[in-house]
């Protein structure tokens, strides 16, 4: 859960009034992450604050996505994660469609960023590009140069495949309102 940054867990036990039960051991996070709801049979875990970007090493980063329960090939990822000597870089949404990362970054080292890999991302170093790749967790990872300190810029903007399939559809919604309205005034 670390790996795909999730803060928030909700569990719903025999007894709830939910109809989907995915924990097959509801009781499991007890006393191991800390309750921050209760309500009958539903609880609310919180894990450690999720970081959307870390800094990790290239042999850090998954080979291949875990597959069938086979989470080993994640570890490294996690303990990058959760390692207290490893520096933290700070991320800030600013928007919709902007970030950015700021901090120190080591030579030797990219950054991990928990969020959605789509072709629309791109990344720039103080106002440089920088490759933006996408890695085995359906996120993407980024390159940048070493810096003692520095700012990443996160920007995406919608690719053209996707903004002429929205017009399509919109075209498709007026052609048959019109086509609705115009039967409709023929009918009356």
């Amino acid at each position: 859960m670390r790996a795909l940054g999730i803060e928030y867990v909700v569990i719903h036990g025999p007894e709830s009034q939910e109809y989907y039960r995915d924990v097959k051991f509801p009781n499991k996070f007890e006393g191991v992450l800390e309750k921050v709801w209760s309500e009958g049979d539903d609880r609310i875990y919180r894990i450690d604050p999720a970081r959307y970007a870390h800094l990790v090493k290239p042999s850090e980063l998954p080979a291949y996505p875990p597959r069938a329960g086979y989470f080993k090939v994640i570890e490294p990822y996690v303990n990058a994660l959760l390692d207290p000597a490893r520096p933290v870089v700070q991320f800030a949404w600013q928007g919709t469609s902007d970030a950015t990362i700021t901090g120190a970054f080591p030579p030797g080292y990219q950054v991990a960023v928990a969020v959605s890999y789509d072709d629309g991302w791109e990344a720039l170093q103080d106002g440089r590009p920088i490759p933006l790749t996408p890695n085995e967790l359906g996120f993407f990872t980024l390159a940048p140069q070493p810096a003692a300190q520095s700012t990443l810029e996160l920007h995406y903007r919608t690719p053209l495949e996707t903004r002429l399939c929205g017009l399509l559809s919109a075209l498709s919604w007026f052609g048959c309102l019109f086509f609705w309205h115009r039967n409709r005034r023929s009918h009356a």
